[in-house]
């Protein structure tokens, strides 16, 4: 027979998962913006061009976050082509660069040629 305490841990436990409470509104977030986001990539690498995103609010597991992006082409003591520069939470996405959804996107539907870059 199973101890009472073991009983209540494994309700407990049950109860956990079946609660379900409101996502956070992301109020408490401070993004860098796509304006400072622009001027931070423009003053420290001087990209020939750039484009600047910043997502919605979005919640993972009950934490918010929102996600920042800019795409360069070129600059100072940069690898030459498409340069993508990712945020979460001001945060800098390190991981898999190269492999996620934007770069993907440009390489793939962009006709780079036809702007004379070369990838």
């Amino acid at each position: 027979r199973a101890h009472p305490r073991s009983v209540q841990v494994v309700r407990l436990h049950q109860l956990l998962h079946e609660v379900r409470f409101d996502d956070p509104k992301g109020d408490h977030l401070s993004p860098a913006g796509e304006y400072n986001l622009r001027l931070g990539v423009m003053k420290e690498l001087a990209p020939d061009m750039i484009a600047t995103h910043q997502g919605d609010v979005r919640v993972f597991e009950g934490h918010a976050f929102i996600v920042e992006a800019a795409v360069s082409v070129g600059g100072r003591d940069i690898k030459p082509g498409i340069n993508v520069h990712r945020f979460a939470n001001r945060i800098p996405l390190l991981f898999e660069g190269g492999s996620d959804v934007i770069t993907k996107t440009a390489l793939k539907r962009i006709n780079w040629a036809s702007y004379k870059i070369n990838q």
